[in-house]
């Protein structure tokens, strides 16, 4: 099952774009809020040594929305892939087959959580790039605390996909 997802995933133009559609949007945010307090500085005639303190410390506090709301749009690609299958019977398929359903599950799981790392692993270069007040130097709790929650999404959105009974 993690191959298959893997190569279902590496086939879909849209469930790429759902997977770097976090990265990308936190990452537009952070340019257009820099460029937005450039400006202002600029016109108030601010010296750059205060801005850059100020910015970090804005950004800091902002981040943890920039994430939140990133990691929602991602998880519709965890949620596509068994809304499909059931839509298109291929789970049932694999059960009479001979899968079991812990496979399954375990299988897909384990796809969707090395999916969730490209993005994580986008963000924590980030956080090193750029040195964000808060998260540089507790780097280690920081990536713990995010695979925790993308366990709870990957989980969640598995509990969700239940609801719906198509695709589109």
């Amino acid at each position: 099952m993690f191959i298959r997802r893997m190569i279902v995933f590496s086939r879909s133009t849209r469930e790429w774009y759902l997977m770097l559609s976090p990265f990308i949007t936190v990452l537009t945010i952070y340019l257009v809020l820099m460029c937005l307090f450039k400006i202002v500085l600029d016109r108030r005639g601010k010296e750059s040594t205060t801005a850059d303190g100020s910015f970090d410390l804005v950004i800091a506090a902002l981040f943890p929305f920039f994430l939140n709301v990133a990691y929602t749009t991602a998880s519709g690609a965890f949620l596509m892939l068994p809304i499909e299958e059931r839509e298109m019977k291929m789970k049932h398929i694999m059960t009479m087959s001979g899968m079991r359903i812990f496979s399954y599950w375990s299988g897909l799981f384990l796809a969707d959580f090395c999916l969730f790392l490209i993005p994580t692993f986008a963000f924590s270069c980030l956080i090193l790039a750029i040195g964000m007040d808060g998260y540089y130097d507790e780097f280690l709790i920081f990536l713990i605390v995010l695979c925790g929650f993308g366990f709870s999404l990957i989980a969640f959105t598995y509990i969700i996909s239940l609801v719906f009974t198509k695709a589109d």
